[in-house]
């Protein structure tokens, strides 16, 4: 699957390390970016979600469909699948401002954004780049996005009230600094997605920018950041660890245990685009970071305690021993001055996970509602009707109605498969298909939110089958 995937005013927050300020804003160069895919039809560009303001957009730039850039989109995007994260890659690597935009001229900018997979390269993105400079021009981009100054600035405001975010607090619990940048773009244009896109300024300072899309809403239907939080807090704790893993060598010398603990849930893990042992290591103690945050914090219990059994439902079912070693390290700052003086305690903490991660698996999903049955069934079959409109999934026991309780991911076969979902009664969820002929489906239903009461995802289930002519 395409990844999805963890922000004109400045607004600072509060300080940490080297940075003095987290400047938090509505960027330009993503609302322009953004707004000329979805004017090509990019699916992942065009969500509805935020209805005022894409009604905005697509009033202001109907004219403009048909515009040289949008076309020359449309090209690519047949030719070299560009979308999704490379977007905001050429969005944020993008110099200057007002529709003088010119690429980044630093060696490391230039490769971060000319990745070897094939979309932005040494032809089409000078191409891009000069014929978004004269859109910016021919649809008045300028006039639209000084219109909305009065809305961005809302935004801006929001996000910086709800999440109110201590950037003093990565500094002192790592006992380190970091040189990275940090930038907050809310995009209103980016519909129902973030992003977490990174590049290198002249300094060969590494900017790493998280682009949160806005899709949720109070009842009331105005936006709220609350859920944002976490995805900031993932991305800055990920500039410390990630150096340690590298200077502790902490990898290497779990190789043994690494290949225990993968054999156990690598697949989930391969799932969520995490392939190595380093990688899961390096998520591992960013993920546990975020819950020590939210307890230092004196954030909700509800929430931490939803946070906790959702990152074991992806399977890092070790997390919260992980979140007793740091309270161990808090405690004993004395011994511990820095994070990497208490790496010894983390390699022997894995060593010990490694011995128990089986056992570990059957306690969690022991009290995890699962798939019970599918009607029709369908799974493994090789000559399933293409006709078939929907599947009857009864669960184990009672579940939320909540969105995104049960939900259905479609893992290989047309994205389109799945249209949607209803919660029948308490123990049955009915998934919406629209199937193809002679089609191989991987279906994976799962949680993305509490299934139960007490807090507790579905168990990942499968489901695996081809369709007939």
């Amino acid at each position: 699957m395409k990844k999805l995937l963890l922000a004109i005013v400045l607004m600072p927050l509060l300080a940490y390390g080297s940075q003095s300020k987290v400047p938090v804003k509505v960027d330009p160069r993503v609302e322009i970016i953004s707004i000329a895919f979805r004017l090509a039809g990019a699916k992942e560009y065009s969500s509805d979600i935020n209805p005022t303001y894409i009604k905005n957009i697509d009033e202001h730039f109907e004219p403009y469909r048909n515009d040289t850039l949008i076309r020359y989109i449309k090209y690519l995007r047949n030719k070299t699948a560009i979308g999704y994260d490379a977007v905001m890659t050429m969005a944020i690597s993008l110099q200057g401002k007002n529709g003088e935009y010119y690429l980044p001229t630093h060696d490391k900018a230039i490769n971060i954004l000319y990745d070897n997979s094939g979309r932005w390269n040494k032809w089409n993105a000078p191409e891009f780049v000069r014929l978004l400079n004269e859109f910016y021009t021919n649809s008045d981009f300028e006039s639209f996005f000084r219109s909305h100054k009065k809305y961005y600035n809302s935004l801006v405001e929001k996000f910086n009230k709800e999440v109110n975010l201590d950037a003093n607090w990565f500094s002192d619990f790592y006992g380190t600094h970091t040189e990275d940048k940090y930038h907050i773009i809310i995009a209103p244009s980016c519909g129902n997605s973030n992003y977490g896109p990174h590049t290198y300024d002249e300094n060969d300072i590494k900017n790493v920018y998280a682009v949160l899309g806005v899709f949720n809403f109070n009842p009331d239907g105005s936006p709220t950041f609350i859920y944002k939080r976490e995805i900031v807090i993932h991305e800055i704790n990920h500039s410390y660890i990630n150096p340690l893993t590298d200077i502790t060598d902490i990898a290497s010398q779990l190789k043994d245990s690494g290949e225990k603990i993968m054999a156990v849930v690598g697949e989930d893990m391969k799932m969520q685009a995490y392939t190595n042992f380093k990688t899961v290591i390096n998520e591992s103690l960013v993920r546990a970071a975020v819950i020590h945050y939210m307890k230092d914090k004196s954030l909700p219990t509800e929430d931490i305690r939803t946070e906790i059994i959702s990152q074991k439902n992806l399977s890092y079912l070790w997390i919260d021993g992980l979140d007793s070693l740091y309270e161990e390290y808090e405690t004993h700052r004395d011994i511990y001055p820095d994070m990497q003086s208490f790496y010894p305690h983390i390699k022997n903490y894995f060593e010990k996970v490694a011995q128990d991660i089986v056992k570990m698996k059957d306690e969690f999903y022991s009290n995890s509602p699962y798939v019970e049955s599918i009607t029709p069934l369908i799974d493994d079959k090789t000559d399933v009707s293409p006709s078939i409109k929907s599947i009857e999934v009864k669960i184990s026991s009672p579940i939320n109605k909540k969105a995104g309780a049960v939900w259905l991911v479609v893992k290989e076969g047309e994205e389109q498969a799945f249209s949607s979902v209803r919660i029948k009664d308490e123990n049955t969820v009915i998934f919406y298909l629209n199937l193809s002929p002679s089609t191989d489906y991987h279906f994976l239903i799962r949680s993305f939110v509490p299934a139960t009461d007490e807090g507790y995802f579905i168990k990942p289930h499968e489901i695996r089958f081809k369709t007939g002519k």
